[in-house]
């Protein structure tokens, strides 16, 4: 399912979420326990606000990784397999409140992105890359969901006991897929004269909301958390 927002330009723009991530990158690196829920927390209260039918998944994956995660350490033997099983799922714990981000980031249409980035002076090759990435992202996970879909249909599905048979039903009509959204991102590109040699103009003037200030504040106060208790221990 393709993960839209078409009213969250009321709560956030999309340099908020962006500057929250790289915040988030630093921050995650040197958080302790406290600090890192205040980072999911913000997160999550984000997503609600932006994006609230797909909050409820990330709340369900964000349970499921922390039973899986209880689970092996303290019902089962840490050997080489479930030693490297465990350290993915804390990884990707850890790593949750950027995941977060990043889907709210990717809910902005490319036109938003891209006009976003060059009010701040990025340059414009930068400013199309990013906002294809991104946009990228839901692309790809909407056309994997079909291709399960079909999968399904044709009562086809993964199996651990023949997974090379199951990495041709799914990563060779992926491939295509994925020919496929490059095109049509190309053509999307060349309609809109993004690739035009001359100055650009936004039809709309981003501002900060009170939102995105406390927000923000509230990212800053982290870090500043974060770098603060680093120090103190050295």
């Amino acid at each position: 399912m393709k993960i839209s927002a078409k009213n969250n330009r009321s709560y956030f723009k999309p340099i908020t979420i962006f500057i929250l991530m790289v915040l988030f990158s630093i921050s995650t690196l040197i958080a302790n326990q406290s600090l890192y829920l205040a980072m999911l927390i913000l997160a999550i209260l984000m997503e609600v606000l932006v994006i609230k039918k797909e909050s409820l998944k990330s709340l369900a994956c964000l349970l499921i990784l922390f039973l899986l995660a209880k689970l092996i350490n303290i019902g089962l033997e840490m050997g080489y397999w479930t030693g490297a099983i465990y350290a993915m799922l804390l990884i990707m714990i850890k790593l949750s409140p950027l995941f977060i981000l990043a889907k709210i980031f990717s809910s902005y249409s490319s036109n938003i992105l891209m006009a976003t980035f060059r009010e701040i002076g990025l340059p414009h090759k930068l400013c199309i890359s990013i906002a294809i990435f991104f946009r990228f992202l839901p692309e790809f996970y909407a056309r994997l969901g079909q291709i399960h879909e079909g999968a399904k249909t044709r009562g086809l599905g993964f199996n651990l006991i023949h997974p090379i048979r199951s990495f041709e039903i799914f990563i060779v009509p992926l491939m295509y897929k994925v020919l496929d959204i490059s095109d049509i991102l190309t053509c999307s590109i060349i309609t809109k004269g993004i690739d035009y040699p001359c100055k650009k103009t936004n039809y709309r003037k981003f501002k900060f909301s009170y939102l995105d200030t406390l927000v923000l504040a509230v990212g800053f106060l982290i870090l500043g958390g974060c770098i603060w208790i680093k120090y103190k221990k050295i």
